[in-house]
């Protein structure tokens, strides 16, 4: 079942599964905050996570959130708003 979230939290990284489709091509974001997996359609398959830590600091400014720690079912939340910027721009960029 998706979103599938694998968290290591002794390191700050994380990954959602969004599929189970097979990866085309990984995407970094400019910030180096997460890397987005993609399939040959250009659908998003995951999303890892560089650094949980940085992820809340930007989610904490964006939302005005002052949860202390994030769980892992909150990492798929907080990275929509970001995913959705980036994959805005890279759709943009292959018209």
């Amino acid at each position: 079942m998706y979103p599938h979230t694998s968290y290591d939290e002794q390191n700050g990284l994380a990954y959602v599964a969004l599929s189970g489709n097979e990866i085309a091509k990984s995407i970094e974001s400019d910030d180096e905050l997460f890397v987005l997996d993609l399939d040959q359609n250009g659908g998003i398959v995951g999303i890892e996570v560089l650094s949980v830590p940085r992820l809340q600091e930007h989610y904490m400014a964006f939302s005005r959130s002052r949860q202390e720690k994030l769980s892992p079912e909150m990492i798929p939340a907080c990275l929509l708003p970001f995913v959705y910027l980036i994959k805005n721009r890279t759709d943009a960029a292959h018209r």
